[in-house]
Order: C-alpha cells, then structure tokens, then sequence
C-alpha cells in the first residue's frame, strides 16, 4: 500500500490542493482581453477567453479558460482565485464567471 501511495499519493494532493485554492484562494479582479468563439458542437459553442489579473505580488498574469454557459465580452471584469503560493501555476487558478445584466 505504501508503494501505491507514493506512486499516486501526489494526484490526490494535487486535487486536495486545487479544492482548497478554490474553496479559499485569494480573490481578485480580472478583466477579459481577448474572447475567440470555437464549435464545439453543432449545439452549443465554446468560447476561449483570455483574461489579466495582478497577484498579491503585484505581477500582471494572463489565464486563458473556456466557457460555453455565456459569451463574455472584452473588457468585462470577473473574480478569479489563484494559488498565492505558486501564482503562475495555472492549474490551480478558477474563473468565477459573472453574467450580464
């Protein structure tokens, strides 16, 4: 068992981490500088959208996340919560998308 865990241990501390980032990661503005329409189907499109945040460190970083619930447009602001750890690790960052009115 203990040969299993460290072959697979980190996978779950890797998903342990990541929920916690986005359970209680810190929250800040990022605005959307760039929005691409993809098919994925012939139901529902997909949009890439490319979006600025600064971190706690005062670094501008760009995310790149997909959503097909809504198009948002270029200049729109969102929250989005990232690892203050490693904030350039983009697997622990999570766009909270907020629609328009």
């Amino acid at each position: 068992m203990k040969v299993l865990d460290t072959m697979f241990g980190w996978r779950r501390r890797r998903r342990l981490r990541a929920r916690s980032v986005r359970l209680t990661g810190p929250q800040v503005r990022a605005v959307v500088t760039d929005v691409r329409r993809s098919r994925g189907s012939n139901v529902h499109d997909y949009y890439t959208v490319t979006l600025e945040f600064t971190d706690s460190t005062g670094t501008t970083r760009s995310h790149v996340a997909g959503t097909r619930t809504h198009k948002p447009l270029v200049g729109s602001r969102h929250w989005i919560r990232y690892d203050p750890k490693e904030p350039g690790r983009k697997s622990t960052r999570f766009v909270e998308w907020e629609r328009r009115r």
